[in-house]
C-alpha cells in the first residue's frame, strides 16, 4: 500500500497526464515546485514532454493545474485530442469535488 501526503483522500485520488507543447527554458523545474506545493497533489513528475500529477480531485482540478502552466508560459496542444481530454479532465473533477461534498 502506498502512503499519500497528508490531506489526500485515496478515494479522490486522480492521476493526469498532461502533453505539453511547449516549455520555456529553465521554467520546467520552477512549474514543478509550484504545482508540488499546491494543497492536494501527491505527486508530480516529468517524462519527455509530458507532466504526470497525481492529486485529490475534491481539493484541487485540472484548471488548478492548467493556471500553473499558463503563469509560467507553458502551452497545452491545441489538437482536437487534447481539447477532449481536457474537458473530460475537467467533467471528472468537477463530478469528484460534487461527490466529495455530500
Amino acid at each position: 500500500m502506498k502512503m499519500h501526503r497528508q490531506g489526500v483522500n485515496e478515494l479522490y485520488l486522480t492521476k493526469r497526464t498532461l502533453r505539453l507543447s511547449e516549455v520555456p527554458a529553465g521554467e520546467r523545474h520552477l512549474i514543478m515546485d509550484e504545482i508540488d506545493r499546491l494543497d492536494g497533489v501527491d505527486a508530480v513528475n516529468w517524462q519527455k514532454n509530458r507532466l504526470e500529477i497525481d492529486y485529490d480531485a475534491s481539493k484541487r482540478s485540472i484548471d488548478d493545474i492548467g493556471r500553473v502552466l499558463e503563469q509560467h508560459g507553458a502551452g497545452l496542444p491545441h489538437g482536437m485530442l487534447s481539447r477532449f481530454k481536457l474537458g473530460w479532465y475537467r467533467y471528472t473533477d468537477h463530478n469528484m469535488r460534487e461527490t466529495a461534498g455530500h
